[in-house]
């Protein structure tokens, strides 16, 4: 009495859901979106020493000439991209829900979302919706 292997085993299948609209869907079937690291633009060094920098661009320890870390939020078709993720169903309903609220994106990647991220993805919808099998339409 052998131990037969099963004939056709099935492959684990990886689950993610939609930050609109709460449905699980299998991981490649959803866009993922990525919160990723850039930074401030350090002060200008004249004369030998640095400029004092602006109020916002000052560290934590007031050492002056620090940038700080400024999140951007990108589109990963690979999936794979280092940094915090958040998936969307290809429903152009889904997106719309997502960029038209401030709170759907920004809690899923815990960070806000700027007008300049906003408007990016909003041309990534729409270059998407151009193409067949891209975002689909409601």
């Amino acid at each position: 009495m052998s131990k037969q292997k099963p004939k056709g085993r099935r492959k684990h299948v990886p689950l993610r859901t939609c930050v609109a609209c709460g449905v699980a869907r299998p991981k490649r079937s959803l866009l993922r979106l990525v919160r990723v690291q850039g930074s401030v633009v350090t002060p200008p060094v004249q004369a030998g020493r640095l400029e004092p920098p602006a109020p916002e661009q000052e560290r934590g320890d007031g050492r002056a000439g620090a940038s700080l870390p400024a999140h951007k939020i990108v589109v990963d078709p690979s999936g794979k991209q280092a940094g915090r993720g958040a998936y969307l169903c290809r429903d152009s309903a889904c997106w719309k829900k997502a960029l038209s609220s401030n709170r759907v994106l920004s809690r899923a990647l815990r960070t806000s979302v700027s007008e300049d991220d906003r408007a990016a993805l909003l041309a990534f919808l729409e270059r998407e919706l151009a193409e067949p099998g891209g975002v689909s339409e409601g």
